[in-house]
């Protein structure tokens, strides 16, 4: 959701050819979309999105195109407000829509900016604690990044 579906597509495309973005022939739009239409995969992007909305949304294309996993980038996206009641209600939404359209859902949050020599705990999870206790699983990654001569890389 954070990226219009075109940004989308050519991340597909890098992911699925193993290729970087300079070596993507926009020209080639029409063979890619060709090899590539029989990937059921969905795209979905709103500036203005809500939690009903997504609700709404998800349950349209669960109902419509029988969609059984869905991934939402980012929490904090969509709860704008940031207020901890507002992105319990969300985490607990995401619960209740999981067992009510029986499906898996991912929802992918942002951690608090954190010293990168340790590693993630539940408690860098930026907004509430009712994420990890409203999910079935929790898996926390983050990149320990190396600062060589000012430039930044990622392990």
């Amino acid at each position: 959701m954070e990226m219009p579906e075109t940004s989308l597509g050519v991340k597909v495309i890098q992911l699925h050819y193993d290729l970087i973005e300079k070596e993507i022939l926009f020209s080639d739009a029409l063979i890619y979309a060709r090899e590539l239409e029989d990937l059921p995969i969905y795209f979905g992007y709103s500036p203005k999105i809500t939690p009903e909305i997504y609700y709404n949304t998800l349950r349209e294309v669960r109902n419509r195109y029988g969609v059984g996993l869905a991934i939402f980038d980012n929490l904090q996206y969509l709860v704008r407000t940031g207020e901890e009641s507002d992105i319990s209600r969300t985490s607990r939404m995401f619960k209740d829509m999981s067992m009510e359209f029986n499906m898996i859902n991912i929802l992918i949050s942002q951690p608090r900016k954190v010293n990168s020599e340790r590693n993630l705990t539940y408690d860098d999870l930026k907004g509430s604690s009712s994420i990890p206790a409203d999910a079935d699983m929790v898996l926390l990654i983050n990149r320990k990044r190396v600062v060589v001569r000012k430039e930044t890389y990622h392990q």
